[in-house]
């Protein structure tokens, strides 16, 4: 018999650690990263919680004459789209704007975890697919990956630690 979770995670496959991933140096280059699909449109009052383990292995930030606010920032599509922007709900939780990676050299990991609401009227209503992704901007070297997207859609309002997706088998 499987087992049952009160917050089932909305991403499957996110258990591993990815690949490492090193940006091309001096350049602004983003990595895609996962897909998550809601079950239905979202709407005003949704409450969106999401959590991610980052790694890094010397990755060095702030190389150009950039604002601290787009050394790293996680970002996406909504509905495959970058027409309200390249920050969606899943991405909002994740990383609040006020997130932010001062120039400097990153080894470690860092705990991605938050909750974003859709309120009326606003650019997340409608939205039933969200992309995650990774953007570096100006990178001078060193490398990260990334595992265990936890995205629920209405639970308690707080993130969780990583949990299967429905289907998949508790490792």
């Amino acid at each position: 018999m499987g087992q049952t979770f009160e917050y089932p995670n909305l991403v499957s496959g996110t258990d591993a650690w990815s690949d490492w991933w090193e940006p091309a140096k001096g350049i602004n280059v983003c990595l895609p990263l996962y897909v998550v699909t809601f079950l239905r449109e979202l709407a005003a009052g949704d409450i969106v919680s999401a959590s991610m383990e980052m790694q890094f292995d010397g990755l060095v930030l702030g190389t150009a004459d950039t604002a601290d606010d787009y050394n790293l920032r996680l970002q996406g599509a909504v509905n495959r789209g970058y027409t309200n922007g390249l920050r969606n709900v899943v991405t909002g939780a994740l990383q609040p704007w006020n997130d932010v990676f001062a120039d400097g050299t990153y080894s470690g990991t860092k705990f991605f975890s938050g909750t974003k609401a859709v309120e009326a009227g606003d650019k997340y209503a409608g939205t039933t697919e969200d992309a995650v992704e990774v953007r570096v901007d100006n990178c001078g070297g060193g490398r990260l990956r990334v595992r265990r997207l936890m995205v629920t859609l209405n639970g308690d309002g707080v993130p969780h630690a990583w949990a299967p997706a429905s289907g998949e088998v508790w490792p």
